[in-house]
């Protein structure tokens, strides 16, 4: 409390406030986390999205391929084989988007946290794990639609229209 008889020996008309550094700086980062909560949410969200819009893609290719995964049965092919020819179109869309994406994230991302001041470099490391989490979301995705359009009887393929 002398701190405060001195500020009003010094300042009477002006009342003493006093306040805990730490706590200032977790105020003006609030924003901040507040942002990374609804970030995080909204990235979940559309991330499942691209699930489902992916796996509607590969349902409807799948669909459109029928007979000639019935013929490619009928003549031999394994399971594997059908699994690395189907899966192989998708990887090549998904690591194109990994291309793509890249600079676009390595740029805002580096813009956004110029703002900070003690600020770190975005490494290769960060986009690695997540271009293999990606991958790994992604054809987890693909994977498990092929299956099932793979273990169905060639027969069937053949007879439907």
């Amino acid at each position: 409390m002398h701190f405060k008889k001195s500020f009003e020996q010094v300042f009477p008309s002006d009342p003493f406030s006093y306040f805990f550094l730490d706590e200032q700086f977790n105020r003006h980062y609030q924003a901040d986390l507040q942002f990374g909560k609804l970030f995080s949410s909204f990235s979940a969200l559309a991330i499942f999205i691209a699930c489902l819009g992916l796996f509607a893609l590969v349902s409807f290719s799948a669909s459109m391929r029928t007979k000639e995964i019935g013929i490619r049965k009928v003549l031999g092919a394994t399971s594997r084989s059908l699994k690395g020819l189907l899966t192989k179109e998708y990887l090549y869309l998904i690591l194109l988007a990994v291309l793509l994406t890249v600079p676009v994230i390595y740029y805002w991302g580096n813009s956004w946290l110029e703002n900070f001041a003690s600020r770190i470099d975005i490494g290769v490391l960060a986009f690695l794990v997540t271009g293999v989490i990606m991958l790994v979301i992604s054809m987890a995705t693909v994977t498990g639609r092929i299956l099932s359009t793979t273990r169905e009887n060639p027969v069937k393929a053949l007879k439907s229209k």
